[in-house]
């Protein structure tokens, strides 16, 4: 069931309105005032984090007593995977860089849609599968607002990169999969060694596209429609491979 949600979430995603949109803004302001109220002892990263997922925890079991547990899953799946908006601002973003109107440079516009996708996507999905019900998603999403967002939160930092550590590996393996291998193989070993998780996963990524480094990138020209297109393909192949081998899984598990 699981994996059929999460099939679901992203086959639909095209088609989703604006008003979701909306309501994960709500949310998020509404989470982000609670944060902000004081008469919780303990650090930030337990109340952002820890206490929603004791909450959710009971509500999960509570849906799972009714029969009604999936709808939990469907409705922290729609809130916090975002594939689509994250290719949307790759097309924007490379659109500014082509016309020289865009205040990031090549890199730092990959870099930033890479690091979105692999946190909201790759990684949510991954302990989505781990943990039971939708643990997981929360637990990433609210540890990575606390880690990168205005709260630069140091536990919160430290638990995102355990968390980010398996998954960004996996990552780096399925693009040198599908993309180019010896490139990526090359950038893992001799470019990303001493680098964040962030970083990392976009010194793989270039290589998968067969681009070596970020001076390479920056010295390219006229690429704005088929670094997208490269970029998106590379992406959606990759997430073919772990569907792929979530449903392996879920079928030897079932």
């Amino acid at each position: 069931m699981k994996w059929l949600l999460w099939m679901l979430v992203f086959l639909t995603e095209k088609w989703r309105s604006n008003g979701l949109e909306q309501i994960r803004a709500q949310g998020k302001a509404r989470w982000e005032g609670w944060l902000r109220s004081d008469g919780f002892p303990g650090g930030l990263w337990l109340k952002g984090a820890v206490l929603p997922l004791l909450i959710l925890w009971g509500v999960q079991w509570g849906a799972g007593r009714l029969g009604v547990g999936w709808v939990v899953d469907l409705l922290a799946l729609l809130s916090f995977m975002e594939l689509r908006p994250a290719l949307l601002d790759l097309r924007n973003g490379l659109a500014d860089w082509h016309q020289e109107t865009a205040q990031n440079t090549l890199s730092q516009i990959f870099e930033q849609v890479f690091s979105r996708v692999f946190y909201r996507v790759f990684c949510t999905s991954f302990w989505y599968f781990i943990l039971p019900g939708s643990l997981g998603l929360v637990l990433v999403c609210a540890t990575l607002e606390l880690a990168h967002g205005t709260w630069q939160d140091r536990l919160a930092g430290r638990v995102l990169a355990v968390l980010a550590w398996l998954p960004a590996r996996l990552l780096g393996f399925t693009l040198a999969l599908v993309g180019n291998f010896e490139e990526a193989l090359y950038a893992w070993r001799n470019l990303a060694m001493k680098k964040s998780v962030d970083s990392w996963v976009v010194a793989v990524a270039w290589g998968a596209l067969g681009i070596q480094g970020e001076e390479e990138a920056e010295g390219l020209s006229g690429v704005n429609v088929e670094m997208a297109m490269g970029v998106e393909a590379l992406l959606w192949r990759a997430l073919i491979v772990w569907a792929l081998v979530a449903a392996l899984v879920t079928a030897i598990g079932a």
